[in-house]
C-alpha cells in the first residue's frame, strides 16, 4: 500500500456491502439496486439499513442516518479520520481474498445469501491470549495484558456460507455473553457469533452475596467489554473518581439496554457508563427519568467518548509528560 492512499483510494477500491461483510453483516433481501440489512448499528429483527449499490450510499432508517462509506466507518468505529483511514488501509492488505470475492459476487450478482447458504460467524475454538498482533492491539487500547486474560479468549473462527472452501479461520479477541456467543475483536475486525446477548458479572463473593440482598447491591453498565476493561484498568490506578461496584452488566449492544430495565431496576443503584454519543447520552436520559436510582458517570470522561478513549487519552498524556523528562503520574 503505497504512502499515499487517500478516501478517494477507499471509495474506489471498497464497495459499502464488501466492508460489511468483512464486519459480518450480510444482506437480507434485495429490491432492484437497493440491498437492505440488519442494521449493523443495534440488534433489530427487521432490516431497516439499505444500501444503493448504483450510488454507493447507506440510509438506516430507523437511525435516520445516512451516507457513504467514509460516514459508515465513522459512526460504525467511532474513531477519528486518521484513524478511520489506517482501518480501510489494513483492510485491503490484510484481507486481499475477500476484496477479490466480494468484487466477484458483485459482478455475478450472489451477495444475497439463499435460505440455504447464509452466512455466519462460527466459532472454532478458544484459548489463552497468545498472538502477537492480539497484544498489540490491546496494548493500543490500553488495556494491561493480565487484566484482559481474566475475562477475554484468543477465539479462532470462520466467518462464510458453510461451503467447505470458504471456511477460512481468523482469529480475534472474544468476550464471552451469558448464552454462550462471543464478542469478537481485533484490529480490522467487529462482530459476534450467535447466540447475542448480555455478559453479567459479580463483584461479590458467594458467602458477600448470601449477607447482602439484590435490592442492598449496586451494578455498573457498560455497552461494550472495552469500556468494561477500561473501568477495570482505571479504578485500579486511582484514576477514576467512582465506587466499585457489586456487579457488571456489559450490554454488548446499546438494544439491550431498555430490555434490562427490569433486571436492572432490581438493584440498589444503577451505575451507568454508556458512550458519549448521541445514542448513549439518549439511553441515560431514558433511564435517568425512570428513576433516581440511575446515575449517569459519563461526565467523568468529559470530551472522550467513552471510557477507553479517556484510558488512552491520559496513557498517551502520561507517556508524552514522560518523554519530557516529567516525573510518572
Amino acid at each position: 500500500m503505497n504512502g499515499k492512499f487517500t478516501f478517494k483510494e477507499v471509495k474506489s477500491r471498497i464497495e459499502i456491502r464488501q466492508y460489511l461483510a468483512s464486519l459480518g453483516h450480510h444482506a437480507v433481501r434485495q429490491n432492484g439496486v437497493d440491498v437492505w440489512y440488519k442494521s449493523p448499528f443495534h440488534e433489530e429483527s427487521t432490516p431497516s439499513f439499505k444500501v444503493n449499490k448504483k450510488h454507493q450510499i447507506w440510509y438506516d432508517h430507523s437511525l435516520g442516518i445516512g451516507g457513504d462509506l467514509i460516514d459508515f466507518g465513522r459512526k460504525y468505529h467511532g474513531c477519528s479520520l486518521v484513524e478511520l483511514l489506517e482501518k480501510f488501509k489494513g483492510f485491503l492488505s490484510f484481507q486481499p481474498d475477500i476484496t477479490q470475492q466480494a468484487k466477484h459476487s458483485t459482478a455475478q450478482n450472489e451477495d444475497i445469501p439463499s435460505n440455504s447458504a447464509k452466512k455466519r460467524i462460527k466459532i472454532v475454538a478458544s484459548r489463552t491470549i497468545f498472538k502477537f498482533y492480539l497484544k498489540s492491539y490491546l496494548a493500543s487500547r490500553g488495556i494491561p495484558l493480565d487484566l484482559a486474560n481474566q475475562y477475554l479468549k484468543e477465539v479462532d473462527y470462520t466467518n462464510s456460507d458453510g461451503r467447505e472452501d470458504n471456511n477460512k479461520i481468523y482469529t480475534a479477541l472474544g468476550f464471552k455473553n451469558d448464552k454462550g456467543g462471543f464478542e469478537l475483536r481485533s484490529k480490522y475486525f467487529k462482530g459476534s457469533s450467535a447466540p447475542k446477548s448480555t455478559t453479567f458479572m459479580t463483584n461479590l463473593t458467594d458467602s458477600e452475596a448470601r449477607i447482602r440482598p439484590i435490592e442492598e447491591q449496586s451494578i455498573a453498565v457498560f455497552e461494550g467489554f472495552f469500556s468494561f476493561l477500561s473501568f477495570q484498568s482505571l479504578w485500579f490506578h486511582n484514576r477514576l473518581e467512582a465506587p466499585l461496584p457489586d456487579n457488571f452488566l456489559v450490554l454488548n449492544s446499546l438494544s439491550f439496554f431498555r430490555k434490562n430495565f427490569e433486571f436492572m431496576e432490581a438493584f440498589k443503584a444503577q451505575m451507568l457508563f454508556l458512550d458519549n454519543d448521541n445514542s448513549g447520552k439518549s439511553a441515560t436520559a431514558e433511564a435517568v427519568g425512570r428513576q433516581k436510582n440511575y446515575i449517569d458517570y459519563s461526565n467523568m470522561y468529559g470530551e472522550a467518548k467513552d471510557l477507553n478513549a479517556l484510558l488512552t487519552s491520559l496513557n498517551q498524556s502520561q507517556s508524552d509528560q514522560m518523554d519530557r523528562g516529567g516525573r510518572k503520574i
